[in-house]
């Protein structure tokens, strides 16, 4: 492409991000308008990328780049965030330079209780209060004992928020691994937070987050939209900007939208989460090619994902790991490679048992039975289901609406397949358990793409 340089810095924007620069410039030369618009084409129509125009000085584009760079790092709450952390150890190390100390002066004046990173931002200030009082600087020291005396009882609140946050995540984050306990009891308090905006930002996002791991839990994701919508709006300005917080913010939104059915708003935003490498990337990606196989685009997937096999062999999150694999294995029964998900199950189930069973197994033993289904090999199956005992252990996720009976009704097909139990019995295993998913859109939806999966085996029950 011509003026690959700019190209490839302008194509990889965010949507948010240029609606943030769209609100922001006052730009007169038509030229510079020009290209702005251009970038937004792009931008929103990643598959159809139209070229820069050559007939356009390349200064001005090297001009328009700069600025945009220049503004988002201005407006990026990492960016402070990482000052912080940076004046954080030189005021400990008594290492400030007068430049530091100044821009910290006027961050007093634009720093308030809804900003982004206001905890830690208060925090420096009573750090730097005490550099300043055993030095005797009295004119400084006043500046900042006014603002710390001004804003104390918004960190108050804040950090008891935050305390209570802390509480809420044990739950949530124990009923989401386990299946055990509840998380429903913190959504009201959750969604106050939220949406009180007189919080600091972070604290709000936090309490997002949250809420977001609750419905999942639930599977209320009617419900998620609402609170979607209402980001949606603030997430385009300045109050929760950075590229990772939009990379998660459009992974999740990917989510939602896929557990939703609304395909291609779900791939769009999860195409939008990996346009940038950061610490989630192999996450990221799982999300991305879990759309594409619901949208039956099986070889894309594989592509994918055997492209990021690196990512994963550097990757140290065990969660994202075993998601990657399922999500592989998953991807190779698309593709009709029944006999590599088999081997790659049996590696990774060998070298990574403990960590399944304290985390993903029904992630991954979904997938890696359908590749025993598959090939016939139901004796095999059944000898691993008894083994671990994963009947037993879906049931107990089953009652609490978390998952479709899967690994049950593999197995019991499984046992009729080797005449084990009869016709009749297996009807009334798919029949009583098809009963408990009514009630649930969500629910319902998986069990009826469960029961398309298994109907080549026995037509007449499936």
């Amino acid at each position: 492409m011509k003026l690959s340089k700019f190209s490839a810095f302008a194509n990889i924007l965010y949507p948010h991000e240029l609606k943030y620069i769209e609100s922001i410039e006052r730009f007169e030369n038509n030229e510079i308008r020009r290209i702005l618009s251009r970038i937004q084409y792009n931008v929103n129509n990643p598959e159809k990328i139209k070229e820069f125009f050559d007939d356009i000085d390349k200064r001005k584009y090297s001009y328009l780049m700069k600025w945009i760079k220049n503004k988002l790092e201005q407006a990026d709450v990492d960016v402070f965030f990482e000052w912080i952390i940076k004046m954080e150890k030189d005021v400990n190390m008594d290492n400030v330079n007068p430049e530091d100390e100044k821009k910290l002066l006027n961050y007093t004046k634009t720093i308030y209780p809804t900003s982004y990173y206001f905890m830690r931002f208060y925090e420096l200030l009573n750090t730097y209060r005490d550099f300043l009082l055993i030095r005797n600087r009295i004119l400084y020291y006043k500046s900042i004992q006014t603002y710390l005396q001004k804003y104390e009882p918004e960190y108050i609140r804040s950090v008891e928020l935050n305390k209570e946050m802390n509480k809420s995540a044990v739950d949530i984050i124990n009923h989401h691994i386990t299946s055990t306990g509840n998380s429903i009891q913190w959504e009201e308090f959750l969604f106050e937070t939220f949406m009180d905006k007189s919080f600091d930002a972070f604290t709000r996002y936090k309490a997002f987050i949250r809420l977001t791991y609750i419905y999942y839990n639930y599977r209320k994701f009617d419900k998620l939209r609402d609170i979607y919508n209402e980001l949606d709006n603030e997430i385009q300005t300045i109050t929760f900007y950075s590229k990772r917080i939009l990379a998660n913010y459009y992974s999740n939104k990917a989510m939602m939208h896929s557990m939703l059915r609304e395909m291609d708003l779900a791939e769009y935003y999860a195409y939008l989460s990996i346009r940038q490498k950061n610490y989630d990337y192999l996450f990221y990606i799982v999300k991305l090619c879990n759309i594409l196989l619901i949208e039956n685009k099986t070889q894309v997937a594989l592509k994918l994902m055997v492209e990021n096999t690196p990512e994963l062999k550097n990757s140290t999150n065990i969660y994202s790991i075993i998601g990657f694999v399922s999500l592989y294995i998953r991807a190779l029964n698309k593709n009709h490679e029944y006999l590599k998900g088999e081997e790659y199950g049996d590696t990774f189930l060998s070298t990574h048992k403990k960590e399944l069973f304290s985390l993903r197994w029904h992630i991954f033993f979904s997938a890696y039975f359908l590749s025993l289904l598959k090939q016939e090999k139901y004796e095999k199956l059944l000898r691993i289901g008894k083994k671990y005992k994963l009947v037993q252990r879906e049931k107990e996720f089953f009652d609490n609406a978390r998952y479709i009976p899967t690994i049950q009704w593999y197995f019991s097909l499984s046992q009729y397949m080797e005449g084990r139990i009869s016709e009749k019995r297996l009807q009334k295993i798919i029949t009583s358990t098809r009963e408990k998913t009514k009630g649930n859109k969500y629910l319902e939806m998986k069990t009826m793409e469960l029961q398309k999966e298994l109907f080549e085996f026995i037509p007449n029950i499936f």
